[in-house]
């Protein structure tokens, strides 16, 4: 099981993106082939990382809604004037659920203890913070077109089809936009159109 030391993705969803996989990916170890938070937020830094990566790519993004996304690829990342890669590639969104049992929770309010009152607005501001569990959800190839990636210098997609793109990047790593797409028929991956990446890792297998 991969630690991801970067991302705080908990051992459940990790668990949850081994099971979507390729074949021949599974069973493997897991490497981290690039990170921000290692190699900066440059487009051409991870290009440079994915120069001799023969394996999928599995890349994982959180921003800074702390929304966690992204997408498995069939191969490494590289420019092109086209799109490349395989029907093995997808997108994925561990989507917030918001959990009312835990939101709507509260303490009996004793209006003559201050101490009580303020533990009490403490304990209503942390449940606030954790009152949302996530769904995993998946969008693997619907087979209406082949426009898995594609990257130049100033960007990269993945997955497109009618002007819009399933998760596109720009080349400082910074902003992104994630939208339905042909290649998916995804729903956005984030709780916004247009994100700040906070975090980006792609994992290679070997």
């Amino acid at each position: 099981m991969p630690n991801f030391a970067m991302i705080a993705l908990a051992l459940k969803p990790a668990e949850k993106l081994c099971t979507v996989l390729p074949a021949r990916a599974q069973g493997y170890m897991w490497s981290l082939a690039f990170s921000t938070s290692q190699h900066g937020f440059s487009l051409a830094s991870m290009y440079r990382k994915m120069q001799r990566v023969d394996s999928p790519v599995l890349l994982v993004i959180q921003d800074t809604d702390n929304n966690v996304f992204g997408a498995l690829t069939s191969c490494a990342f590289r420019p092109s004037e086209h799109f490349y890669g395989t029907g093995e590639s997808l997108l994925f969104s561990f989507q917030r659920v918001e959990d009312a049992r835990r939101s709507s929770q509260s303490m009996p309010e004793d209006t003559n203890n201050k101490e009580a009152k303020d533990e009490k607005k403490d304990e209503n501001e942390d449940q606030q913070a954790v009152a949302f569990k996530t769904k995993f959800k998946y969008w693997g190839w619907t087979g209406d077109n082949m426009y898995f990636i594609r990257g130049s210098n100033d960007n990269i997609s993945i997955g497109a089809g009618d002007g819009k793109f399933g998760l596109w990047l720009d080349g400082d790593l910074y902003l992104g936009r994630t939208q339905r797409c042909t290649t998916y028929g995804n729903e956005p991956l984030t709780t916004r159109e247009d994100f700040i990446v906070k975090i980006m890792e792609c994992w290679t297998f070997i």
